[in-house]
């Protein structure tokens, strides 16, 4: 057995030296963050062996050491970075695998730059390497500006700190590999949607702050089933790889590239506004197009921007839009970058012959739904029940068709109110009621502007009349409300009871049906009432709810 050491036999200052040694060893076995750990264990070590100044080198590559942290040192000294293995004393240490030290390094000839001594007035230093089973890690180096002041037990010291020290950067390297493997990809390399969601809420809190702002690419590779379909999903696995790289090649260090889904990709881009974000997604269309020269398949995408504030105040707003705006994208002609405010600029007439406009309806019912937490995926229930009870009707199929559009889209309005308000738990005031009453006409000028939604204008708009006369805005009365409203005013009414609220619990399915029988022939057409619960009884409806 090894003799116990007696701390108080000791000098006043090895005595202090342990001390100091045993903190920084404490430090380094609680604490994973590797830059923390750097820079605690250069400003302890210059402390312990009373040197001016101290610093870390770590292996970057294969063949440089670059500065990882420093105490105390000049700008010169920080300039002499990186060095490649041999060069420098920190160089040599590492290439030889032991301590070097000097008291005059003006003098030996060990050291790659002789006149560094008289530059620095650092004449003595010691370097030990950091090593970790068997593994060469970097360096740690202590310099001193008065000659001659480290002799055996400083070097001793040295190599212990260098010991425990190159432990913790193995442990803080082997959590950063683990945490990178739990947030990145497999295939692609890029971060996960999850790690991509919590530096989003991240960025919101920011930019609130700030008052800035941040914007989002959405990018979904064209015709990417296809390309599984024929080529392969061998080649479809190098196509995503191909584009992840094209993708991150294109933004900064700062930006987050993420995996969204299969064949989608979507990027954060912090202190961005939308203009700026269009010209970056035009980066990446350009370097995509570059693949065309090196022959082989040529990936093109369709990408959607959104900018928050500026398009919407919440993250699920503004995740939802810019699947919207991606759609965009995808379907309109010569267009392969949409920003958020353009689609009512757009102009959809163009894509009827290709059958996309209930896509885009859906798309555009996503984004009201998620505006509304409490009525996730209630127009797309709504829009499939109206088109039941249209058929049960007998109607044309381009009246159902009409129908099941406007739908979807019967809550488009909404975008036009505040958040607070729609999801306000009490009483709204009369104020809040009148703005709320005006989003059907809200939805209408939406609609309005945007070709190819004309014939569901109407319908949108009317969705709020009773049929005696004493709904809005146009105070219609029976048959001069659109069937189209009239069904769809039954049909949200009954899902509107039957699911919760801000302002109440959900009610069930009876109290659904009382209310809609009440308001048969006062509020509802009595006819569209009575043909809605036939299909409901019939099981033609899904009720999606569970009562004894």
């Amino acid at each position: 057995m090894e003799p116990k050491v007696n701390a108080k036999a000791m000098p006043e200052g090895e005595r202090k030296e342990l001390e100091i040694l045993g903190r920084i060893v404490d430090y380094l076995s609680q604490s994973l963050d590797m830059e923390k750990v750097l820079t605690r264990v250069t400003e302890e070590t210059a402390k312990l062996l009373r040197a001016d100044a101290s610093s870390i080198h770590l292996l970057k590559g294969e063949s440089n050491l670059e500065l990882a942290a420093g105490y105390n040192l000049s700008e010169e000294r920080k300039k002499r970075i990186p060095l490649r293995l041999g060069e420098g004393l920190a160089g040599k240490v590492f290439q030889q695998k032991e301590v070097l030290f000097s008291g005059d390094i003006t003098r030996n000839s060990r050291v790659f730059y002789p006149e560094a001594g008289k530059k620095r007035k650092t004449p003595s230093l010691i370097c030990a390497p950091l090593i970790s089973r068997g593994k060469l890690l970097g360096t740690l180096a202590v310099y001193s500006r008065r000659p001659k002041v480290f002799g055996k037990r400083q070097i001793r010291f040295l190599k212990l700190l260098a010991q425990q020290t190159s432990l913790a950067i193995e442990r803080a390297i082997l959590l950063e590999q683990l945490k990178e493997k739990a947030i990145c990809d497999e295939l692609t390399g890029l971060y996960s949607r999850g790690y991509f969601l919590a530096r989003c809420r991240e960025e919101f809190a920011r930019t609130s702050r700030e008052k800035g702002s941040v914007s989002f690419l959405l990018c979904d590779v064209n015709n990417f089933k296809a390309i599984n379909r024929i080529k392969g999903h061998r080649e479809g696995d190098r196509i995503l790889c191909q584009v992840a790289e094209a993708i991150r090649s294109c933004v900064r260090k700062e930006d987050v590239v993420c995996r969204y889904g299969g064949d989608e990709f979507i990027v954060l881009l912090p202190r961005t506004n939308s203009t700026l974000a269009a010209k970056v997604a035009e980066r990446i269309h350009r370097n995509l197009s570059l693949l065309a020269k090196e022959g082989g398949v040529y990936p093109t995408l369709s990408i959607g921007v959104v900018s928050y504030p500026e398009h919407g105040g919440s993250l699920e707003d503004i995740l939802a839009k810019a699947d919207s705006s991606m759609i965009f994208a995808r379907y309109h002609p010569g267009k392969k970058t949409v920003i958020w405010s353009e689609w009512e600029k757009t102009d959809l007439k163009e894509l009827y012959t290709q059958d996309v406009l209930p896509q885009i309806a859906s798309a555009l019912a996503q984004v009201v739904d998620q505006k509304d937490g409490y009525t996730t995926g209630h127009s797309r229930l709504v829009s499939e029940q109206a088109v039941l009870v249209a058929e049960k009707m007998g109607l044309e199929k381009k009246e159902i068709d009409k129908i099941r559009t406007a739908a979807l889209l019967h809550d488009i309005g909404k975008l036009a109110i505040p958040a607070r308000i729609l999801n306000k738990p009490g009483r709204l005031t009369k104020e809040e009621e009148k703005i709320v009453r005006e989003h059907s006409k809200a939805g209408e000028k939406l609609l309005g502007h945007v070709k190819g939604f004309e014939t569901v204008v109407p319908i949108v708009r009317a969705i709020h009349e009773r049929w005696d006369g004493k709904g809005y805005p146009d105070g219609l009365a029976g048959g001069k409300i659109p069937l189209g409203a009239r069904i769809i005013a039954v049909v949200d009414t009954y899902w509107a009871v039957c699911s919760d609220r801000p302002y109440r619990r959900k009610l069930g399915q009876k109290e659904a049906i009382k209310e809609l029988k009440e308001g048969a022939g006062s509020q509802f057409d009595p006819k569209v009432v009575e043909i809605f619960l036939s299909v409901l009884f019939q099981g033609d409806v899904n009720l999606s709810i569970k009562e004894n």
